[in-house]
């Protein structure tokens, strides 16, 4: 009997028989059509590792390796997140035995557009193990959801004075500054003097402070220009530094 249950475990376990020797395993899960994968995943690996064709890797070793290969990667810090929350559900399993049914019955409890980075990152480990490191023949099919698409909503002039209006002193230039030039927030404050160019009326962001990784040219209006004479002789450095940084 290739699949039975034990009175001391929910889970159905599986019985194989290979080389003369009997090995029972569980295959943690109630469901038996996936522990049914599980059986025949387990049964075929089986025989490949006797046959000295490939060694069983454990889900672990495969998060341990894209880690550290992607250590240096700028989203390095989300793909631990992710990978540490499909440790919970997948810890126990060999990556051979990561199925698509398996991954569709994870429950995430985001929304889609989150559920989907989690899901992209679970995808890219299993392309690593299939394409880099030749630890899987293939990778399941990972279905991603429906995001729902959003308005974008822009703020309006009459709005911005209010903004504006509202702020303290300090804060007043640095707003009306980012509202002009679509700069984020760290760039707005870490942009330096040495960064502008008032007769030609430019700013510029260096690659490696920009999000994109590419360095940004920024026209300068009126508005964005008079913010900037505002602040002339304020900082030796920095543009739009002012007390709380």
């Amino acid at each position: 009997m290739p699949l039975y249950k034990r009175d001391d475990s929910p889970y159905w376990w599986a019985q194989i028989n290979i080389n003369g020797k009997t090995i029972r395993r569980s295959t943690k899960t109630t469901k038996k059509s996936q522990a049914q994968e599980v059986y025949d995943h387990l049964n075929h690996e089986l025989w490949r590792q006797g046959q000295g064709l490939q060694k069983l890797r454990k889900w672990s070793e495969a998060r341990d390796k894209f880690i550290s290969e992607k250590s240096s990667h700028s989203s390095i810090a989300d793909m631990v997140r992710h990978l540490n929350f499909w440790d919970q559900h997948l810890g126990h399993l060999m990556i051979h035995h990561i199925t698509t049914e398996t991954i569709s019955d994870t429950p995430l409890h985001f929304e889609a557009a989150t559920a989907n980075r989690y899901r992209a990152t679970l995808k890219s480990l299993l392309n690593s193990a299939r394409k880099d490191w030749g630890w899987i023949q293939s990778v399941p099919v990972i279905r991603m959801q429906q995001e729902t698409k959003k308005r974008i909503r822009w703020i309006t002039r009459e709005e911005a004075d209010r903004l504006i209006a509202a702020l303290p002193d300090y804060l007043r230039g640095p707003a009306e500054f980012s509202l002009q030039t679509g700069l984020r927030q760290s760039n707005a404050l870490n942009l330096q003097w040495p960064q502008v160019d008032l007769l030609r009326k430019t700013a510029w962001v260096y690659g490696d402070e920009a999000k994109g990784k590419a360095d940004i040219a920024v026209p300068l209006n009126s508005t964005a220009l008079n913010v900037l004479y505002g602040r002339a002789n304020r900082h030796p450095t920095h543009v739009l530094k002012f007390p709380r940084f």
